[in-house]
């Protein structure tokens, strides 16, 4: 009865051992399941993380690009803009400068000498009303009586310098004026200039 006992209780004991051996086994492998699910988690977050710092890190590098860019435009704009104004400026003031009283006289008989051919042309000259009174004698002199009576000058306020000249009832005006010549001399230099800022 005894040797019974003993080997129920041995019986018992080396079930409850399998069982906390199979216990055991599960519980390692189920923790070891959860630490490979956490590391795998882990992982694809990392990279996941990564992927989205990368795609990040280009379209920051990219609107980085892009503002450079357009910065550089904006300069070629400014500067191309700041040297238009500045052909401008030197032209009108050249202009001013070479439109003197002897070449304003001489433009201006050289034109009523060459329409004087047509009996019906007359000539209205328009100059700067400041320079009126100082140019008015000087060009009747020179213009001669015949020429003198067919041609008409006015003082133009809005006129700085240089001169303007219509003829043929006014069908035909010629604007000799230094804003309207700096612009002919700035249409023609102003795309070369562009063009070499383009290069540059």
């Amino acid at each position: 009865m005894t040797e019974d006992l003993q080997g129920l209780l041995n019986r018992i004991q080396e079930d409850g051992l399998q069982k906390s051996e199979a216990e055991r086994t599960r519980i390692i492998a189920d923790a070891e399941a959860k630490a490979a699910q956490i590391i795998a988690d882990a992982e694809a977050k990392a990279a996941e993380t990564e992927k989205k710092a990368a795609q990040e890190a280009a379209a920051l590098q990219t609107k980085a690009e892009e503002s450079i860019r357009q910065a550089a435009r904006d300069i070629i704009i400014a500067l191309r803009s700041e040297m238009q104004q500045r052909l401008q400026s030197v032209t009108k003031a050249c202009i001013g400068q070479a439109m003197n009283q002897n070449l304003m006289v001489a433009l201006i008989y050289e034109m009523a000498k060459k329409y004087a051919e047509n009996p019906t042309d007359k000539l209205e000259v328009l100059l700067p009303a400041s320079a009126l009174e100082q140019l008015e004698s000087g060009l009747l002199n020179a213009l001669g009586q015949d020429l003198a009576s067919r041609t008409k000058i006015l003082g133009e306020p809005e006129l700085e310098s240089g001169l303007q000249i219509g003829f043929r009832d006014g069908s035909v005006f010629l604007d000799f004026s230094d804003e309207a010549l700096s612009n002919l001399i700035c249409s023609y230099i102003g795309p070369k200039l562009t063009a070499i800022l383009k290069e540059g």
